[in-house]
């Protein structure tokens, strides 16, 4: 039986958490690298040890990628990026993306809503300034239906309220 015939439930059970056998099926026959991509990319997780623009580098070199990750998770506390529209201009390589998480970081949801993450149904906000979020949420992720605000600061929130309802 070709392996373009299993189903990827079976190809998950069997190489579910093996790093290792998943890169032996790659090395082994580079038919596998398309069954094996939508599992290793399907959870994106970048932290204070990554690097966004390896990333891009990664997703230049090979551009199917991107469109496996369902799930993107930014939590970038204590990283000072050189050009702050480099993360805007990053989470737009995901075009099937689902949730998103941005722990302890802020986006700029006015370049966001120029070009909406029309995919993304779940949104988790940590230690976020209400401010910043709520005037262009509904623009930026219009399919959004999970938000989850966790530490968060009000700011003017009264007066976002008080547009919305007029």
């Amino acid at each position: 039986m070709s392996n373009r015939h299993f189903p990827m439930e079976l190809i998950s059970l069997i190489i579910r958490d093996a790093a290792r056998n998943m890169k032996m099926l790659c090395l082994l026959h580079s038919t596998w690298v398309p069954l094996i991509r939508p599992l290793i990319f399907d959870v994106l997780v970048a932290d204070g040890q990554c690097d966004i623009l390896a990333w891009q580098d990664l997703f230049t070199s090979a551009p199917d990628i991107p469109n496996h990750v369902r799930h993107v998770t930014l939590a970038l506390e204590g990283v000072t990026l050189g050009d702050p529209v480099v993360v805007e201009e990053f989470l737009h390589c995901f075009h099937k993306v689902l949730s998103l998480a941005l722990l302890s970081f802020e986006l700029d949801y006015n370049i966001l809503s120029l070009s909406p993450l029309r995919t993304v149904r779940s949104l988790i906000l940590h230690n976020c300034l209400l401010d910043d979020v709520l005037p262009d949420l509904k623009y930026t992720f219009p399919h959004l239906t999970v938000l989850h605000i966790v530490d968060f600061v009000a700011g003017n929130l009264w007066s976002h309220v008080a547009a919305e309802q007029a």
